[in-house]
């Protein structure tokens, strides 16, 4: 029987170190096929390895230039071009990664698109997915991390304009999930006088987040660079539609009720978030559920498993030579 090690610790170096001179006794028991880890090569192992890519940022110069990026940049392009297999959540990923370092193009990849569970969105009740309201108000879903590539600080722009475009008791709210302080946004709420219209959830269980996105009419989504976006398939699982930036992944995914701005600025946002919501009720949406399931984990573990037992039997030989079963 064939071995994965998977490895599920943050891949910091120093967790890498210590995953390279002290390893765990239930890492030192067996000797693997086939090695699969997220954005880094596990040194001292002698399987053949796969690494998983996933940020983009360690590849478009889109997070502050702390320490730890710096470490990562000197790293990568070594780990790139001594893994045995590269594997990328998008073509877009791909593509960031083969332009920063175009050796790397010459390396064995597959590109195998991020996989989700989805079936918590088909368990949502039916009377939570309509968003009708009688008194006109709207409810924007911005799922984003608190990190400064993603530009909270423009939701609360996007909020002031659709506030003063509407009827002067139109009731427009945004929901801002996930960790962190987004001291960007709220410094920017607070410019416009918005706070009181802006609910910060904090982290949100997985089983909950298919019933707050069904609460909300639209999902926004302010960033400029993504490797996937996860919160675009998530949306069309719950069938609502998504407003985003013109980053290259919206674009290679092309769902049915996705709305890319023309630009990424605070008005065309803000209009193509108008025109989603006037168009919200349009036959397609329908399939968007449909088109959603293309991204469903059981298909994408699938196809990640097949790569890595193509990379353990194109590297038998060699394993067996080094002594791993």
């Amino acid at each position: 029987a064939r071995e994965v090690v998977l490895e599920t610790e943050l891949p910091t170096e120093e967790a890498l170190l210590r995953l390279r001179f002290r390893p765990p006794a239930s890492l030192r028991q067996f000797h693997p096929d086939v090695v699969w880890s997220t954005g880094f090569r596990l040194g001292g192992c002698q399987a053949p390895q796969a690494v998983h890519y996933h940020d983009i940022g360690s590849f478009v110069p889109i997070h502050p230039a702390t320490v730890r990026q710096r470490l990562k940049s000197l790293r990568e392009p070594r780990d790139l071009q001594r893994a045995e297999l590269l594997i990328y959540n998008s073509r877009t990923m791909r593509d960031a990664v083969h332009s920063r370092d175009p050796a790397a193009a010459t390396r064995p990849y597959v590109v195998i698109h991020n996989g989700l569970d989805l079936s918590i969105f088909a368990s949502v009740p039916e009377r939570e997915r309509s968003t009708s309201r009688a008194d006109g108000s709207v409810r924007i879903m911005l799922p984003q991390s608190d990190a400064p590539h993603k530009r909270n600080w423009l939701a609360a722009d996007i909020l002031a304009h659709l506030r003063s475009r509407g009827d002067a008791d139109r009731d427009v709210r945004l929901t801002v999930v996930g960790r962190g302080e987004y001291a960007d946004l709220r410094t920017n709420l607070a410019r416009h006088g918005l706070e009181q219209f802006v609910d910060f959830t904090g982290y949100v269980p997985r089983a909950e987040i298919a019933s707050l996105y069904a609460s909300h009419d639209v999902v926004l989504m302010t960033g400029l660079a993504e490797s996937f976006g996860n919160p675009i398939v998530e949306a069309h699982a719950a069938g609502r539609p998504v407003v985003t930036a013109p980053f290259p992944v919206a674009r290679e995914l092309a769902g049915p009720l996705l709305h890319i701005a023309e630009h990424g600025d605070a008005d065309s946002l803000s209009r193509s978030l108008e025109h989603a919501l006037a168009i919200r009720h349009h036959e397609e949406y329908g399939a968007a559920p449909a088109w959603a399931n293309r991204f469903d984990a059981g298909p994408a573990a699938t196809r990640i498993r097949q790569a890595l037992a193509r990379l353990s039997e194109d590297h038998k030989p060699q394993c067996l030579q080094t002594g791993a079963s």
